[in-house]
């Protein structure tokens, strides 16, 4: 690891990760400055950049993105669809 600042944040993303049961690819900001201070996380840089070089993504994990994202686009369309019915049944009904 290049410096503290670094090895702090990696350690902090791993007591998080493990805690909460997650990948360490999904542990956010605000759960690391639970570990660390906000003035070491931006010493040590880029949270982002952090994971990616110390907690690569595996295919498995890239898969499960897509197939959550499609979900939530999926979810999206849906809400859309109900939201425009609703609307054309208010213009109907006051009509």
């Amino acid at each position: 690891m290049s410096n503290k600042y670094v090895q702090s944040v990696v350690e902090a993303i791993n007591k998080v990760a493990s805690a909460n049961g997650k990948p360490a690819q999904d542990v956010s900001k605000n759960e690391i400055l639970e570990h660390v201070s906000d003035w070491t996380v931006k010493r040590a840089g880029s949270i982002t950049s952090i994971k990616n070089a110390y907690f690569p993504i595996d295919q498995k994990d890239l898969k499960g993105i897509i197939k959550t994202k499609n979900q939530a686009s999926y979810i999206s369309k849906l809400e859309t669809s109900l939201g425009n019915r609703d609307v054309v049944l208010e213009e109907i009904t006051n009509a």
